[in-house]
């Protein structure tokens, strides 16, 4: 549609945008989220979720984790970290969907864990029916 001058809040075209995403999640994530916020950035972080646990981020609780990605986006990065060319197609809905499952329950669904990212470019064709 063209612009026809008339400008809505729906519609707004924002100039300059840039969005940052990173992956796996681990204790680098605490100095990334930390300089990011010093500049009022935000990012999305891809997590592993079987690698989302205390020791791989070094803190004494989960609310650590909670609070360390709260102002964050979260989505998935599987729940093992798979090349998904070389596992069975039966394994790809485990590792995805309860990827998801087990951020939401990390995270106590305040996070939406709306989106997924592909490890290691293996996107497989039928892989975006699981989505």
């Amino acid at each position: 549609m063209g612009d026809s001058g008339n400008s809505s809040e729906s519609h707004k075209k924002v100039a300059n945008s840039i969005t940052f995403s990173f992956d796996d999640g681990g204790i680098e994530d605490i100095v990334v989220i930390n300089s990011l916020r010093k500049f009022c950035l935000t990012a999305t972080f891809y997590l592993i979720s079987n690698r989302t646990n205390l020791s791989v981020y070094g803190f004494r609780d989960m609310d650590s984790i909670r609070e360390l990605y709260s102002d964050m986006e979260v989505g998935c990065h599987s729940k093992n970290h798979p090349q998904f060319n070389l596992i069975d197609v039966t394994k790809w809905h485990e590792e995805i969907y309860s990827s998801r499952c087990d951020l939401l329950n990390i995270f106590n669904k305040t996070q939406k864990i709306r989106c997924f990212a592909y490890q290691m470019n293996t996107f497989v064709p039928g892989m975006e029916s699981v989505l």
